[in-house]
């Protein structure tokens, strides 16, 4: 039965982790040292966010967004990739297969429902 059950979820990956602040200690002869020093991103918020699923062996596609994902930009992303996903993944006379997602507020706006 886990076989049948389509598994998806999002995550979202900071290269740089901003909202922390960084304490240094070092001694007076170490001031100019590498390691001392907090690497930047240019031009960016050097960030990513992406959406996949998968079921039994099968692996969706991976979806790679930028930004918050709102229930109308979640049921979008469904409708797109979903149903080639369910295609390839099981025989076209199984229709036991369930789709399950996480608590996260997109999935339970009162748009998705």
């Amino acid at each position: 039965e886990w076989n049948n059950i389509i598994w998806s979820d999002a995550a979202h990956f900071e290269v740089l982790n901003r909202k922390n602040r960084t304490c240094v200690r070092r001694l007076r002869s170490e001031a100019d040292q590498r390691f001392n020093f907090v690497p930047n991103v240019q031009g960016g918020e050097g960030s990513i966010s992406v959406w996949g699923c998968m079921a039994g062996g099968a692996r969706g596609p991976l979806v790679i967004y930028s930004g918050k994902v709102d229930g109308r930009a979640y049921v979008k992303i469904i409708e797109e990739l979903l149903p080639s996903f369910i295609e390839n993944a099981f025989d076209s006379s199984n229709k036991n297969w369930m789709f399950m997602h996480d608590n996260a507020p997109p999935h339970r706006s009162k748009y998705v429902e």
